[in-house]
């Protein structure tokens, strides 16, 4: 393979030669030598066995980050939990975690699958032959099939018999995998529950937005119709609903505040008598429990309220803290003490609505006299649903899965667009109640707005990317840019500071924000449930690493320097653009060790939850319902995000597999590490919904972009392969080709073939008898409890209990009279059980009330 003729001037100060000299990291990475790989793995294995040991040495002292979800006492032997970690086999995961665990697990065993035998021939077959190709190439460019000189031409048909060989390896395991994903999803038993059999319905046309004519509708079907809920418009319900939530929290905040008050001007107080007071009086002044002056203060604060407080209403919006004559904080604070509020302005001047001119009450008081309306006014909207407007969707539950199949294939109206879409398998507690209303036209006009808005993103984040690349060459840049001549007289170690830890860190603080970006735009497209917005999220940021991290990174040089030479023979600049492919896997390997290893090792340590814990938490948890948040919300899986940067190491690892086949071996290693994480926070650590598993079929769609795209490359280097002017390895190129076409046409069939197996039930034999059994159950629960499950599609709304005031008890004992007075004056619900102040007047908490929501 004849050796290009390097350019007459390395860089230009110039559009142009800024590019070339700067943005085209993956081909510049050719100069990079094995030494600095061999820092980066250095750098990459030391960070990732330091976050590993500190994650054996603090997992068995703190269980509640570690192992939450284990079923026994941990144990302090890292081999034990390994051992149990790969004890546990695919249908206990799949019983106990979920089948959305299962088949991630399952899919980063297919990963492994992939990859481990492509290892093997890569680095026994391949690997060899690049070394040996005579070429004159060094450093880790010798390893890559540039290296082949044009006189062993004949050596690269190895290169296509092993590209033939992995892509039909990949497509076999891609064809077992869809099919176990199917059986799986079909007879998994808990399909055979609410959600396999319930038909969300959507655009229904007003005059159908009637439970009995929708029976009627789709009481044809086998089986017959169960049940109908008909959805409505609960903004306004819901809407109050969100502040009463609101008002819980300031509400219990405030009371909390003013407990911890009185119980600290209560310690100074008798800190400051203790200096004065000697003898038995200091004993007695120290334990508030004990004081006799402060006994009797209570015994005359705790009476019954008067006749006048007590008769009054909950919601009087004039009610004041002189509501009760004798209120315990009396004797600690004064009124002075007390937090205040300013209302609203009810005034139709400029500062109308505006509550920094409004008259200042009491905050407590006023925030229980809200909280007595809001809790008066849900329960009443709470009985009355049919108040509400009709929305343009339903819930169609019938007594088998088949009947909601064919109830999702039929056509239900002759109107275009109308009682469509529909779909099974939507989980009540995946269900997102404000986007069950939107009509066809206002969620197409969400999905073109979110996709424009997308498609600028993933255009402009390219050029921040391409500033940490100038950043990361600014040594170069000074070289030529007059006005970077400061850089040369920086010192050499602050030059390689900048230039080696600012831009990994400056791009992995824009990526870090991403995701977060991306799914608050799909949330905006009206997805009905969560799991449709997580496969959308998967898609778009699959995108978005695909375009930014593989192209933008690989193709940056190569079109720069296509720029450079449109002024001179495009031949040899197209030439020279594929020649260099295989040289641009040098960035990779890099980008592999680092990212795989600190993502898998950042994943096991749980940095975010350490952070939450020791950081967040002192800081922002100060009232018992905060931290008892904080003590039950496990980490969830998010599969949207965590998905495509898997999928984006299988585009790299799959592309450079035959031009750079050490990639392999890096390949290999990330995914185990990935493997060891992953499946010891699924056991232990990762609360997983179950959504059906729908993630799957997105996922292994991905994997098919690295087979285009390797295959493509490999094309593109064997028609570059030339020795004085003549192609050499046409035939190689043209067998690549075919394979390329014959992988898409396997990818049709595959995704056409399977489609609707992935979204609709199977009609068979075995079917058939699981659904009578399931008709006859049906109609048996139906006669012994008609409304056991009549609340599964029912608006969470008008199922959200009360809920109940929770403060800390004090020694004091102003939390009992606070928690009495707002009993017996706001008919609120109020509990101080199992929670407490500390010595140093801070909440603890060791359960939860019973009535706790």
């Amino acid at each position: 393979m004849t050796k290009l003729p390097a350019p007459s001037t390395p860089c230009q100060w110039s559009l142009v030669g800024l590019l070339d000299c700067t943005s085209g990291l993956a081909v510049k990475a050719q100069a990079r030598s094995v030494g600095a790989l061999v820092a980066v793995l250095a750098a990459a294995t030391s960070s990732f066995l330091v976050q590993v040991i500190l994650f054996a040495l603090m997992r068995s002292g703190l269980p509640r980050i570690y192992e939450p979800l284990a079923y026994q006492t941990p144990t302090t032997d890292a081999f034990t939990v390994l051992r149990d970690v790969f004890a546990l086999t695919d249908r206990n995961i799949c019983t106990k975690r979920g089948r959305d665990a299962y088949f991630f697990l399952r899919y980063l065993e297919l990963l492994l699958k992939i990859f481990i035998p492509a290892a093997v021939l890569g680095l026994a077959i391949l690997l060899p032959v690049n070394l040996l190709g005579g070429n004159g190439d060094t450093g880790l460019a010798s390893l890559t099939t540039s290296n082949v000189h044009v006189r062993h031409s004949t050596w690269l048909w190895t290169h296509v018999a092993v590209a033939a060989a992995f892509t039909s390896w990949t497509c076999f395991l891609v064809h077992y995998e869809m099919q176990h994903y199917i059986h799986v999803r079909h007879t998994w038993n808990k399909t055979a529950g609410v959600a396999s059999r319930t038909v969300f319905v959507q655009d229904i046309p007003p005059d159908y937005l009637d439970s009995d004519k929708l029976w009627r509708l789709f009481a044809t079907l086998p089986g017959g119709v169960k049940k109908v809920w008909i959805n409505r418009d609960f903004a306004t319900l819901r809407k109050k609903v969100k502040s009463r939530d609101c008002t819980v929290d300031d509400l219990e905040a405030a009371e909390t505040r003013l407990i911890q008050m009185c119980s600290r001007l209560n310690h100074e107080r008798d800190a400051s008598l203790t200096l004065s007071i000697k003898g038995l009086w200091s004993s007695l002044v120290q334990n508030p429990a004990l004081n006799p002056n402060r006994l009797e203060s209570l015994g005359s604060l705790r009476g019954r309220p008067s006749s006048s407080a007590k008769d009054r209403h909950a919601c009087d919006s004039n009610c004041s803290i002189d509501d009760d004559d004798h209120p315990a904080w009396k004797a600690y604070i004064s009124t002075s003490h007390r937090e205040t509020t300013r209302l609203r302005s009810l005034k139709s001047d400029w500062t109308s609505g505006l509550s920094l001119f409004g008259a200042a009450v009491d905050k407590i008081c006023q925030l229980r006299c809200k909280l007595a309306r809001l809790n008066e006014n849900i329960a009443l909207d709470q009985t009355r649903p049919e108040a509400f407007p009709l929305a343009n969707s339903a819930f169609v539950q019938f007594h088998s899965e088949l009947a909601a199949s064919l109830c999702c294939q039929a056509i239900a109206h002759d109107k275009p667009r109308c009682m469509m879409p529909r779909g099974v398998g939507i989980e009540p507690d995946t269900i997102i109640w404000d986007h069950l209303g939107l009509t066809w036209w206002q969620r197409a006009v969400r999905v073109i707005f979110v996709f424009c808005l997308l498609s600028t993103l993933i255009a402009l984040y390219s050029v921040p990317i391409a500033l940490t690349s100038f950043l990361a060459k600014i040594s170069l840049l000074a070289e030529v840019a007059p006005w970077l001549s400061w850089v040369r007289r920086t010192p050499a170690p602050v030059v390689s500071i900048v230039q080696g830890i600012l831009p990994p860190t400056f791009l992995n603080i824009m990526l870090a924000t991403v995701p977060m970006l991306i799914r608050r735009l799909v949330q905006s497209e009206g997805p009905p449930d969560t799991a449709v917005a997580e496969r959308h999220v998967q898609h778009w940021f699959f995108l978005f690493l695909l375009v930014q991290v593989f192209f933008v990174v690989t193709l940056s040089g190569s079109l720069a320097e296509t720029a450079v030479g449109l002024a001179g023979d495009a031949a040899q600049t197209l030439q020279h653009i594929l020649s260099s492919i295989p040289k641009a896997s040098t960035f990779f390997l890099s980008y592999m060790a680092v990212e795989g290893l600190s993502t898998s090792a950042s994943t096991l340590l749980q940095v975010d939850s350490l952070a939450r814990w020791f950081i967040y938490a002192p800081l922002l948890d100060h009232t018992a319902r905060q931290k008892r948040s904080r003590q039950t919300t496990l980490k969830t899986l998010e599969l949207g995000t965590v998905l495509p940067l898997l999928s984006n190491f299988v585009v790299i690892a799959s592309v450079y597999s035959i031009l750079a086949p050490l990639m392999l071996a890096f390949a290999v290693v990330v995914f185990i590490t990935f493997m060891l994480a992953y499946r010891y926070n699924i056991l232990y650590v990762y609360r997983v919904t179950d959504t059906g598993a729908h993630f799957l079929p997105t996922a292994i769609q991905h994997i098919f972009p690295g087979l285009y795209i390797m295959q493509l490359c490999l094309t593109g280097h064997f028609f570059a392969v030339s020795d004085g002017g003549r192609l050499i390895c046409i035939p190689q190129a043209l067998v690549v080709l075919i394979s390329f076409f014959g992988t898409i046409l396997f990818h049709c069939t595959l995704r056409c073939g399977t489609w609707p197996l992935l979204e609709f039930k199977a009609m068979t034999l075995r079917q058939a008898s699981i659904d009578s059994v399931q008709a006859d159950q049906s109609g048996t629960l139906n006669s012994t409890m008609p409304n056991a499950l009549d609340n599964d599609f029912e608006d969470w709304v008008l199922r959200v209990p009360t809920p109940t005031i929770w403060l800390p008890r004090d020694a004091l004992g102003v939390s009992d009279n606070e928690v009495q007075r707002t009993k017996q004056l706001f008919n609120i619900d109020v509990d101080n059980q199992h929670a407490a102040l500390d010595e140093t007047g801070r909440v603890i908490i060791w359960s939860h009330p019973f009535n706790y929501p």
